[in-house]
């Protein structure tokens, strides 16, 4: 426009309606501009949002063919933020551009190439026309309502809001079913065109052609919905879905049917149309549809707005002859508009997809304060609720309550404050006779109300804390807003399904009698916890001691509470990650360095100061297995932290994070808060005070308890949760682990596979009760632990006498640091449920041994046992990261003694492909899934992994197609090394003959023993101090790998010796570039070899560890040898063949035996890199079935736990090779592993 021009109106006593139809018809100034305008509309009664009282409606009408959806709510953000800067006085540059307003060249350009490559390939051109044509059917609608041409035309719309629940619902089983939330309103809106059609036209099947707008900017191959402005939209693209009658009688089929042909659309056929309409002249057909769809998904992200002003709905319209618009998000992502000439016929058929599709009525009852059933927090279904104390042959027992009390009360008048809370640390609870617990009503709390919770109330839980702690408390409440939830739905509830497990604390006691026992074998460690302990039950409170005599003479618990907003809070979670820190660690410093400063303000100025915090953890995380359905209190006592704190640390707050984060780890992460809690009683008693609360602070931090909580239900919303303590303010607690099968969800808005599953049991089968009278009855936890089973699996064994299998072997103790992490690749037919892996894993678990074995003392040794309880490890990680998964998985604590030693973790891949294609010769599996596999090394190796992935695939097959599995036939037989011993001692019996033989081994191995590998002494002190395994993976096409294995055939040397010699020459490389040059150089490479193959006899039946120690390769390598690498291959060919065909590792076992260990190092991990070859593993592993394929599996292990540079492991599957190099960082820099895999590949495509 060559000068400013705004065309604005504010208007009153008009419709929404009547405002519509005028923009709909609003003629532009195309030749001056602008070509768009405003209104604004004041709302004498409309929607607000708290604290935000003024409504107003702002109405923008755009010329079309300057803007499309994703421009024109960009411009809705763009200005809601300049309202919201001015509104608050901000200052705005005009100058800085919000956008890019370009043209259409980008699409015109990609349409021109489908035109040009369509003119190339005329039977491509004749096939995709065929298509196309197809697709032009006659408008049903116009053919049955037949439109006077004579009449204007005028558009008429109706608007429909979804609430935020059926929005959810709606979501959520589209994400189950598989299918696209466009697809599933495509298909429903079909069924109302069906309805439509009592004009006379009734058939068996409708072909509905819906017409459906596309943003071209998808095509474009960069991120640009927030950048490039102007109308990017394709012309509108026909989908015609052969619609039965009856197809409502099965209706997600038939949206899964509408699915796959949208899909096509977006990502094959919109381009290809839109050349092809280019090709055709007298092509007409573009309004020959029955309804259009433009459906812009969330469109929360393309709004924008700060404090002053709140967006929360918006609205789109188009003026065309016949439309219907489905828009998901209203700035908050909460509703969704759907807007239609039609819609209650839509309705209609939204009800039939969601019958259960109700708005309860949000009601609160009062009550008086009562002992009588009428229970406000179900007493009848947590059994911790139901305790009180008794004594019992002179000694204070926990018992069950003879009466059903509660202790609950209304309080109408009080006020929030530090006398309610006193009041609440002070209620008196009755021990002897229960409850040992309390609840207050605070009705009408008006500054928390909640849009569509009208009606709030605060409930104070009080709770005596040694029955109970955070986690218990915070499970307690999750099962209050549950039942209250549905108690207000009228639902019916099974008071004799218990709500968690809850027991002494037997097995924190246990985990510190260990530590105490390791101790003592220990005296070195022993004597210097003792000293640890001392030294901090030594010290001082400095703030009781600077600020002596300023309290009160009668103690009170005052509360304070700050909260951090979403925002901050999410800032500040994400700076602790960026710097390696935990939340507790960082909140810990930021304590020390307060308390530092009242320090300062009262007199004591000193350099630094020595810190006490102390910490309260939840010990559950010590007991190994699945710790989520354990109630009762659970925390070991105060656990002290000494800090020494600069007084000034200023700008290097995160490197006093960092070192509070390493002190803090050292003392939870490990074990020495346990060994800590062992020594107490060996450490004097200081006579002049207790060191018991000679703390600064104590911090207690429980995580995101959101899930723990719950957020509520259809009638209950708990937007505020607060909880006070009795008697103790100070509690800390740890996320549990693992559970025995634990199916999580993600936050609100955004559901996975499953949702959150509680632990529950009877009581009979937790507790054995002494019978003391008919109504009191003292309890003592049960050794049965919670077992699991699943509808549609055999219920699980019962429990059995320990079946010891054999005492744990060398080969076992060898391998066991190398956890094993595995990555599965899954497509299936259908949308896979949780239920039927969990039931899978059960099958798996039953039929396969080795998943059934775990360890156990016998006799003061180690022996693997078979596991006396039924558990699964399975978890839901819908947003997890793959290199962040393998890394928990590296250093996976199995619970060694319960069991299991094997956990899966299960990822839903968002993306599909619409015709069911993920590899070249799978096709029909639109449905993808990564499955990861963590499995204890002491017990399987890499054969039993892939048989075990193998059993895993077939069985998820058979229960996919509803087979029959008989779990008394096992997969498999689980054997120890025995085979493997027997052939070394044949070694040994050979040796002893043979002297001279035996003498060559003896100098080969003091020849090891003589010098370091070239990475150890090159490359000295270049990792970090903390070792990990990083995994970086090289994932080779089929063309590349059959190359290869042709070449190497070809050339007379196996896959595995050229791989080594092509990592040998890209380690040299990796030698000259950090400054070590020579001519050449003995290259060490190690080898995992499988025993099996010395056995002579058929092995494929076998599982367990069957490996032999590394096998060491030293071969001489020129550094020009990349010049000749065929020649240099087969000089690596055949050192390897001569030590594997002569038994060599089996004679070096026996040689180990015959020299002393070197004190300083180990010389088998002497080497610059280490293989393990599987060869082809798609046998073992198998391709699949009807109903599920697998389609790449990835193989990793940990390296850190052991002085292993690097371990590369190699596999083909389905006639592709994978290779995963796992480096340890203590030995190679991230800049050094990338740059030896970069030169392996540059060697891999040199040698072809």
């Amino acid at each position: 426009m060559s000068r400013e021009k705004i065309d604005f109106q504010v208007i009153e006593n008009v419709t929404r309606e009547d405002v519509h139809k005028e923009l709909h018809r609003y003629s532009f100034d195309k030749k001056n501009g602008p070509l768009w305008c405003a209104r604004l509309f004041r709302e004498s009664v409309g929607d607000s949002l708290l604290g935000y009282p003024y409504v107003f409606t702002v109405f923008i009408g755009i010329h079309h063919v300057i803007t499309d959806g994703t421009s024109n709510m960009l411009i809705c953000g763009f200005f809601a933020q300049v309202l919201d800067d001015m509104s608050a006085g901000r200052p705005i540059d005009d100058n800085e551009q919000f956008a890019v307003f370009v043209s259409p060249e980008k699409t015109d350009a990609i349409v021109n190439e489908k035109v040009k490559a369509l003119r190339d390939n005329s039977e491509l051109l004749l096939r995709q026309t065929k298509e196309f044509q197809a697709c032009q059917k006659k408008s049903f609608y116009k053919s049955t309502y037949k439109i006077n041409e004579d009449m204007p035309l005028t558009t008429g719309f109706e608007t429909v809001f979804f609430d935020s629940d059926t929005t959810a619902s709606f979501l959520k089983r589209c994400r189950a079913e598989g299918v696209t939330v466009n697809s599933a309103y495509t298909a429903i809106t079909n069924h109302a065109m069906m309805d439509l059609m009592d004009g006379g036209l009734e058939k068996d099947t409708y072909h509905i052609r819906s017409d459906h707008v596309f943003n071209a900017r998808r095509y474009w191959g960069e991120a640009s919905d927030g950048e490039y402005l102007r109308c990017h939209v394709m012309p509108l693209v026909p989908v015609t879905v052969e619609t039965p009658r009856n197809a409502r009688e099965n209706i997600w089929n038939y949206v899964r049917q509408t699915n796959q042909e949208l899909r096509k659309i977006s990502t094959d056929t919109a381009l290809p149309e839109e050349a092809i309409k280019k090709l055709i002249p007298e092509y007409s057909g573009v309004f020959e549809f029955d309804y259009t769809v433009s459906d812009m998904g969330d469109v929360t992200h393309l709004k924008r707005f700060r404090s002053e002003l709140k967006v929360f709905n918006g609205r789109r319209q188009l003026d065309q002859h016949c439309g219907c618009f489905c828009q998901g998000g209203d700035g908050r992502g909460s509703k969704m508009v759907m807007e239609e000439h039609y819609n209650r016929k839509i309705l209609r058929a939204i009800h039939n997809v969601l019958p259960t599709w109700t708005v309860h009525s949000r009601t609160f009852t009062r009550g008086p304060r009562c002992s009588s059933t009428e229970t406000p927090l179900s007493v009848l279904k947590v059994p911790s609720l139901r305790a009180c104390y008794g004594d019992r042959n002179g000694e204070r027992w926990l018992r069950e309550m003879s009466e059903e009390t509660i202790d609950f009360e209304v309080i109408p008048d009080a006020t929030i404050d530090d006398e309610l809370h006193h009041a609440m640390h002070n209620i008196s609870l009755s021990n002897d006779k229960g409850p040992l617990w309390g609840a207050r009503l605070l009705p009408g709390v008006a500054e928390f109300n909640v849009s569509e919770f009208p009606n709030v109330s605060t409930v104070f839980l009080v709770v005596n804390h040694s029955i109970s702690d955070g986690t218990s408390n915070m499970k307690t409440c999750g099962f209050f807003v549950q039942l209250l939830d549905a108690v207000i739905a009228g639902k019916p509830i099974d008071d004799k399904e218990q709500l968690g497990v809850f027991m002494s604390d037997e097995k924190t006691r246990k985990v510190i009698q260990e530590q105490l026992v390791f101790l003592e074998a220990n005296p070195d460690l022993m004597r210097k916890t003792k000293e640890e302990v001392h030294a901090y039950q030594s010290i001082r409170s400095l703030v009781k001691s600077t600020y002596k005599g300023v309290g009160d003479i009668v103690a009170k618990t005052l509360t304070m509470t700050k909260e951090l907003g979403p925002d901050a809070t999410a800032s500040f979670v994400k700076r602790c990650r960026s710097e390696g820190v935990t939340v507790n660690s960082a909140f810990t410093a930021l304590a020390n360095i307060a308390t530092v400063e009242i320090l300062n303000e009262g007199g004591l100025e000193q350099d630094t100061y020595t810190i006490r915090g102390d910490h309260l953890l939840n010990a559950r995380r010590y007991w190994g297995g699945d710790t989520s359905h354990y109630l009762g209190c659970h925390v070991l006592p105060l656990k002290p932290v000494l800090i020494e704190t600069p007084r000034n640390v200023g700008e290097n707050f995160w490197d006093f994070a960092r070192l509070t984060h390493q002190k803090l780890s050292k003392k939870i992460k490990g074990v020495t808060a346990l060994q800590e809690e062992a020594m107490k009683p060996y450490v004097p008693k200081n006579p002049d005070f207790n060191p018991q609360y000679e703390f600064e602070f104590v911090l207690t931090n429980m995580g995101d308890v959101t899930e723990t909580v719950t957020e509520g239900g259809h009638n209950v919303n708990d937007n505020l949760e607060q909880l006070h303590r009795h008697r103790s303010s100070l509690e800390c607690e740890a996320a549990p682990a693992s559970p025995e099968i634990r199916v999580t969800r993600s936050s609100r808005g955004h559901p996975c596979l499953a949702s959150l599953v509680f632990a529950k049991s009877t009581e009979s089968s937790d507790y054995t009760g002494l019978e003391d009278s008919p109504r009191t009855r003292f309890l003592r936890p049960a050794t049965s632990s919670l077992s699991s089973t699943t509808d549609g699996a055999p219920p699980p064994p019962a429990r059995m006498e320990t079946k010891w299998l054999w005492k744990m072997t060398s080969t076992e103790e060898y391998y066991e640091p190398f956890t094993v992490s595995y990555q599965l690749t899954l497509v299936t037919r259908e949308p896979l449920l949780q239920e039927q892996l969990v039931r899978t894993l059960l099958h798996l678990h039953r039929k396969v041994p080795l998943l059934r074995a775990c360890y156990g003392e016998r006799d003061g040794e180690t022996w693997l046992r078979e596991m006396q309880d039924e558990i699964i490890d399975f978890e839901m990680v819908p947003d997890a990261k793959s290199n962040e998964l393998h890394h928990k998985l590296h250093q996976y604590e199995f619970n060694r003694e319960r069991g299991p030693l094997w956990c899966v973790k299960l990822r839903p891949e968002p993306h599909s492909s619409p015709d069911g294609v993920f590899r070249e010769g799978v096709s029909g599996y639109p449905h993808m899934y990564t499955l990861f596999l963590g499995v204890n090394h002491a017990n399987t190796d890499g054969t039993s992994n892939a048989m075990i992935c193998g059993f895993l695939v077939q069985l998820l097959d058979d229960v996919l197609a509803g087979k029959h599995i008989d779990d008394e036939e096992q997969l498999g037989v689980f054997i120890p090394d025995e085979k493997t011993k027997s052939l070394i001692k044949e070694q040994e019996a050979v040796l002893e003959t043979d002297p001279e033989l035996k003498d060559r081994l003896l100098k080969d191995y003091q020849a090891l023993k003589e010098r370091r590998s070239y990475i150890n002494s090159v490359f000295k002190g270049v990792g970090e101090k903390e070792g990990r395994s990083v995994i970086l993976t090289q994932n080779w096409d089929a063309e590349t790998t059959a190359a290869f294995i042709k070449r190497c055939r070809a050339e007379g040397v196996t896959v595995n010796s050229a791989y080594t010699a092509i990592a040998s020459l890209a380690m040299v490389d990796l030698l000259v570039d950090g400054g070590f040059a020579k001519d050449s150089y003995s290259i060490r490479s190690a080898h995992v070899l499988n025993a099996r193959r010395y056995w002579e006899e058929d092995t494929s039946k076998y599982l367990g560890c069957h490996l032999l120690p590394f096998m060491i390769a030293v071969v001489k390598t020129p550094r020009d040898a990349g010049e000749g690498i065929w020649n240099y291959a087969r000089s690596v060919h055949e050192e390897l063949q001569r030590k594997i065909r002569s038994g060599t590792p089996l004679k070096e076992e026996v040689v180990k035996e015959l020299v002393p260990k070197h004190p300083d190092f180990d010389p088998w991990f002497e080497f610059e890199f280490c293989v393990t070859n599987m060869g082809d593993v798609t046998k073992k592993v198998t391709e699949g079935g009807d109903h599920v394929q697998a389609v790449h599996i990835l193989r990793t292990a940990a390296v850190h736990g052991v002085p292993s540079p690097s371990i590369h492991f190699m596999h083909t599957f389905r006639g592709c090779l994978t290779n995963a190099l796992v480096y340890n960082t203590s030995f190679l820099t991230s800049q050094m592993a990338e740059k030896f895999s970069e030169r392996i590949l540059h060697h891999l495509h040199a040698s072809l």
